[in-house]
């Protein structure tokens, strides 16, 4: 009856669909997840077989909220502590405890479960150890923490009522009308007939909201006398916010995330956020492990063991990055060794990594190890020659000299950075794509019907025309859709570069740039160039052919069903996209795209950070372009374009210089910084 209460309970459901309950193996430090094939996995992934483990678990909220108690019954093959087959909730107020008197203390024999429209004789009996019961801490368990739980209901329960009261007075006033009760006065005497007949007629002419607009008329001697408050009498503002604060302070649920009258008067993003990481530290996390402490109990299953998953949860992940922040400033003051930095952020420990970050000028040594100047091989008179012929490539191998084993993992880091966003990517592309598809089926629709109405043929120019003209507007929704994950990509790729240089760079300075405007601007046009390029060819193909609009139709939801990523198209509707479209574009969008932006935001890091130099970093496996293999170990001053296959490109994916798609499509080439220190190139 109360939308508080029940908006707090279903925020709660909500929000655990992010942390869902795993199968592992390993310890805490160094857990690893189980197969989906695991029995134990495969059983907390589907609890029953009616229910997935989000519904599941919903359920275990909502009845743990309402009513203090969470029961769940293991369903086992057979006797003994096996793995269970299934588990079931089961609905509080059907389930008896049975109690058991053990000398001076309270225990409990099992418990009973009742089913709807059956008597207490006809009851279930189940054994503790078949029974999974969370509950919240109820002081005044006659069984000393064995019995029920004490619902959140329980001290709302006053204030629910006022609140519920209020609406139902609200809907009242709305149902019978605005005038609020009175009494109708007379200076004459009145009989019961009259009186009656008085009540009815006015309630029929002015009662409900329809009637406020009219009139009141009164007859001779007749007066009104209002004898209740008014609205701004009762303070309902006051009542609501009191209301709301006493109602979801039990339930743990910050009025802001649900958008009660309290919480949006008091709402900036900035609070929104503290109080989602609120609600999860001092609410989610608590409540959840009670269920994590049972489930571990019962779910035990040879050296397997079950937990719930938090690294999805948006909330928790902004107070990890925080943490990480804090970590990474510390590693770059020279605070905390490389492992101690690598152990916040999640990382595994290296051999080399008990070793402090220290300036430019100087070199990571051993913890307890004395900070010596970098030293410089003696080289014989001929070989400094053939170094200084070589030119910028002398630059590269002093770099490899120096640290190639780092160098070949800051390519693999940022490669895999790049992997880490093209989902997203992936994601945004197949929505932006599916938009693209509905308004080119529409223009197709329109010249369509047009052409009927006209009694002419169909105008493929017209449809052209009209393809180009969208396209031309859909580039700017397709860059407002990327700009969020462009953005993140760099922020990722500011946290890799920093790690690398020991500085630090407010990324938020580079959005309100002409740079970055630039490149999100160019970004949609190469995408809206191959869509018209086979929007075009795809056309052509119908004029020659004389295509009806019908196989266009087709022909189009199969294009895009292909750039998708749809196997369900014909073998001869394959054979025909092999020869002539590009496929997968979803795919080559994210692979494309996401390094793209690592490699724009590394160099926009390096002016910042007054890099002289950048070198090229090539993957050297087979799946590396000869031209970019080529490119590997080239080192170019900032601001100055590498020069790949005769095509200049200021970094790896770069194409506002002219560079061609051959050269950067799927491209997972990216730049590391370089600098002078005696002569030497370092990191």
């Amino acid at each position: 009856m109360n939308t508080l209460i029940y908006s707090a309970i279903m925020y709660k459901v909500r929000a655990m669909r992010a942390a869902p309950l795993r199968a592992w193996t390993g310890d805490g430090e160094q857990r690893e997840l189980l197969p989906p094939d695991h029995p134990l996995q495969a059983l907390v992934s589907r609890p029953n077989f009616h229910q997935g483990f989000s519904e599941f678990f919903g359920q275990c909220i909502v009845y743990r909220n309402l009513s203090g108690n969470s029961f769940t019954m293991l369903d086992r093959p057979g006797a003994g502590d096996v793995l269970p087959t299934a588990l079931f909730n089961l609905r509080p107020d059907r389930v008896r405890i049975m109690p058991e008197r053990k000398g001076a203390r309270s225990g409990i024999k099992g418990f009973l479960y009742v089913p709807e429209s059956k008597s207490v004789q006809d009851g279930i009996p189940i054994l503790p150890k078949d029974m999974m019961h969370v509950k919240s801490t109820n002081p005044g368990d006659s069984l000393e923490g064995m019995g029920f739980g004490l619902s959140a209901m329980a001290p709302l329960a006053r204030s629910g009522d006022v609140d519920n009261a209020i609406t139902q007075f609200l809907k009242l006033f709305f149902d019978r009308g605005a005038m609020l009760p009175g009494v109708l006065q007379f200076d004459q005497p009145m009989t019961e007939a009259h009186i009656s007949r008085i009540k009815e007629r006015w309630k029929e002419i002015y009662g409900g909201f329809e009637n406020w607009t009219d009139v009141g008329v009164l007859d001779q001697g007749a007066t009104y006398q209002r004898v209740s408050l008014g609205f701004d009498e009762m303070a309902f503002e006051g009542q609501d916010e009191r209301n709301e604060s006493r109602i979801l302070g039990p339930f743990g649920v910050p009025p802001i995330l649900i958008g009660s009258r309290i919480g949006l008067n008091r709402a900036t993003y900035a609070n929104a956020k503290e109080a989602r990481q609120q609600f999860w530290q001092d609410t989610m996390v608590p409540e959840t492990l009670d269920f994590e402490a049972e489930f571990r109990f019962y779910l035990r299953y040879e050296n397997a063991y079950v937990a719930f998953d938090f690294s999805k949860v948006p909330a928790l992940q902004e107070v990890a990055e925080g943490r990480k922040e804090e970590a990474r400033q510390a590693f770059v003051a020279g605070g905390i060794t490389r492992n101690e930095y690598r152990l916040e952020t999640g990382r595994g420990l290296t051999e080399d990594g008990d070793v402090y970050l220290l300036p430019f000028s100087t070199v990571a040594v051993p913890v307890g190890a004395e900070v010596a100047p970098p030293a410089r091989e003696e080289q014989p008179p001929d070989a400094e020659e053939d170094e200084r012929d070589e030119g910028e490539k002398t630059e590269a191998k002093a770099w490899r000299q120096l640290g190639t084993e780092t160098r070949v993992r800051y390519a693999k880091q940022v490669d895999g950075t790049a992997e880490s966003w093209e989902a997203a990517f992936a994601g945004e592309a197949a929505k932006q794509l599916e938009i693209d598809r509905r308004e080119v089926l529409r223009i197709l629709q329109e010249e369509k019907a047009d052409s009927l109405v006209r009694k002419a043929t169909i105008g493929w120019q017209n449809i052209l025309l009209g393809w180009q003209d969208y396209l031309t507007m859909a580039a700017e929704r397709w860059r407002e859709a990327f700009i969020p994950h462009v953005k993140a990509v760099i922020q990722d790729q500011e946290q890799n570069l920093g790690a690398v240089l020991g500085m630090s760079f407010d990324v938020e300075n580079l959005w309100a740039t002409d740079s970055f405007t630039n490149y999100t601007i160019q970004f949609s046009k190469p995408i809206m160039r191959t869509t018209n390029d086979w929007l075009t060819s795809l056309l052509q193909t119908a004029t020659h052919e004389g295509w009806t609009t019908g196989r266009m139709e087709n022909a189009l939801g199969a294009m895009f069903d292909k750039w998708t990523n749809d196997d369900s198209l014909t073998e001869e509707q394959q054979e025909w996209f092999v020869e002539r479209q590009p496929l997968y574009r979803r795919e080559a969008i994210a692979r494309t795209e996401t390094i793209k932006a690592a490699n724009y935001g590394s160099e926009e890091l390096y002016k910042a950070w007054s890099v002289p130099a950048r070198e090229w970093l090539a993957i050297l496996d087979d799946r590396v372009r000869p031209d970019h293999a080529a490119m590997d170990g080239i080192v170019q001053s900032v601001g100055t374009p590498f020069k790949v296959a005769g095509y200049e490109m200021m970094y790896p994916g770069d194409g506002s210089l002219g560079a061609p798609a051959s050269q950067i499509i799927n491209c997972r080439c990216t730049t590391a910084p370089v600098i002078l220190i005696d002569g030497q190139i370092a990191r």
